[in-house]
């Protein structure tokens, strides 16, 4: 790698590092996840494997693959497939630490689109009391699919198959 020359260098190595590591958190959690739904990890069984034992075994620190494999499970793929391209896995954490359940947290994630971590946590603690949950986890869905659709059709948003399927399952 060549040593950054400019600002705008280290920002730009900065985000592609950033990046990796948000696929990175997503990709663990979505293999724990697998991991517990195999045979491996039955209940009461002597030899049975668990997930501290997963992590330790793939050099990961157990509550860190705890926290991967609670945050995947929040937040399924064809949820996170909606985040729109700014939002990280911080921003994610946030909102579900802010909204228990998926459908109000994916609304939180709306706000956060355009802030960093720092300013959608302040954002959030400034709201206090007023931050409730929705009761229904798909209150959201179908407009967070149409935001996504309008942004694909501007150009501003690559086109994602599996958006299109999901906006093609709606509209059935």
């Amino acid at each position: 790698m060549n040593s950054p020359e400019t600002y705008e260098d280290f920002v730009t190595i900065g985000q592609e590092l950033a990046q990796t590591k948000d696929k990175m958190q997503w990709g663990l959690g979505d293999l724990a996840n697998l991991f517990m739904g195999t045979e491996l990890v039955k209940q009461g069984k002597r030899g049975e494997k668990t997930l501290k034992e997963f992590a330790n075994d793939a050099g990961v620190a157990s509550r860190s693959m705890q926290e991967y494999y609670s945050m995947a499970n929040f937040y399924p793929p064809e949820y996170r497939a909606l985040f729109a391209p700014t939002i990280t896995y911080t921003h994610a954490r946030i909102a579900k630490s802010y909204g228990k359940n998926l459908g109000y947290a994916m609304e939180l994630l709306e706000d956060a689109a355009h802030k960093s971590t720092d300013e959608f946590t302040r954002f959030l603690k400034a709201q206090g009391e007023t931050v409730q949950p929705k009761p229904d986890d798909m209150i959201r869905l179908p407009r967070l699919l149409l935001i996504r659709a309008v942004g694909m059709l501007r150009g501003e948003l690559a086109l994602e198959n599996e958006l299109i399927n999901q906006l093609e399952e709606y509209l059935q």
